[in-house]
């Protein structure tokens, strides 16, 4: 494998869906998933993080991902972050995708 390389830009305030019209709403029936460190085998089977069970069924990912859930997921516009990204995906395709290079 040769180097790869990649780039996290943080949008300051920008929520789940920042790039949408309207405001930031809060889903109370919705969930977030906050501390999950999952591991996975080298057949793609994602382990559980306290039992190393695999969560191979519908009911284990339940069970396995109840313990690193939380309700109330914000998500919702923010103008600001949406042309900030635009802008950033404009360059970022001319650059990369649309050039002839």
């Amino acid at each position: 494998h040769g180097s790869e390389n990649i780039a996290v830009t943080v949008y300051e305030n920008a929520h789940h869906s920042f790039d949408r019209y309207g405001p930031v709403i809060v889903d109370k029936k919705g969930y977030v998933l906050t501390d999950c460190r999952l591991k996975m085998r080298a057949d793609g089977a994602v382990l559980m993080n306290f039992l190393d069970i695999p969560m191979t069924t519908p009911l284990l990912q339940k069970i396995g991902l109840a313990f690193c859930a939380e309700r109330g997921p914000s998500y919702g516009g923010n103008p600001e972050a949406r042309e900030k990204a635009f802008q950033f995906a404009r360059e970022f395709m001319g650059q990369y995708l649309l050039s002839d290079n």
